[in-house]
């Protein structure tokens, strides 16, 4: 069993469990731990950690069995079974700085400028799967529930570097936020947050499902205004 520390940079819905993923402390590439369970989905006995779920910029460790063989997801690793343990967390003020080397440009978003990659594409093999952003504005949206549910759907809509994105939300701190607020398009003071916060992004380019693999937005991370 290898040992891994990572900067968690998302904590999102996942499948009827969590995906977490972040950076290694150790060598700053991006780590997805995923389990046996259906489609990698990690229970509270992987993401809760005395007694609370793991957050954007904690730094939490635990064992793993090595990189998992997904082309479409090449920072898999699989995780052990024991418990995680927290080790430290990265101050709001001091998360710009240690994010900065990170951060990726667009206006091309893991692969495409699209919401989504063919599955056909992404089992060629992908460089990442996971990316932080940092667009110079985002808006959120509850848009209404599709043909045949019932649920109204979260998104997130922002540019970078030009391209017009619209991409799902699957963040779990800013989803109840967006929900109560109704649908709509919303901007962070709608949603009770400092508008003048600076916003990074973590998009995350999701398993195959009806032949496309669709980018989310799996964590907001909302830090102090930029100076």
């Amino acid at each position: 069993m290898a040992v891994d520390e990572i900067l968690v940079l998302a904590n999102s819905r996942k499948w009827g469990g969590r995906c977490v993923a972040g950076v290694s402390i150790r060598d700053g590439r991006w780590v997805r731990p995923v389990s046996d369970n259906p489609h990698g989905a990690l229970q509270p006995r992987h993401h809760r950690i005395d007694g609370r779920d793991v957050e954007p910029l904690d730094v939490v460790s635990f064992e793993h069995d090595g990189r998992v063989d997904d082309p479409s997801q090449p920072e898999n690793v699989k995780v052990g079974s024991s418990r995680w343990w927290l080790t430290g967390r990265v101050a709001t003020g001091e998360a710009p700085k240690v994010l900065s080397p990170h951060l990726v440009d667009g206006p091309v978003l893991l692969g495409n400028r699209g919401a989504a990659m063919p599955e056909d594409d992404a089992m060629k093999g992908v460089d990442a799967s996971l990316a932080l952003i940092r667009p110079a504005q985002v808006d959120f949206c509850l848009e209404p529930p599709s043909k045949g549910t019932s649920k109204p759907r979260p998104r997130a809509r922002f540019e970078l570097d030009g391209q017009q994105y619209n991409l799902a939300l699957t963040d779990l701190q800013l989803r109840p936020r967006l929900l109560a607020a109704g649908l709509g398009v919303h901007g962070l003071d709608d949603l009770g947050l400092d508008p003048n916060a600076d916003v990074p992004l973590t998009i995350s380019l999701a398993e195959a499902r009806d032949g496309w693999c669709t980018k989310l937005v799996a964590a907001v991370l909302v830090l102090p205004e930029r100076g």
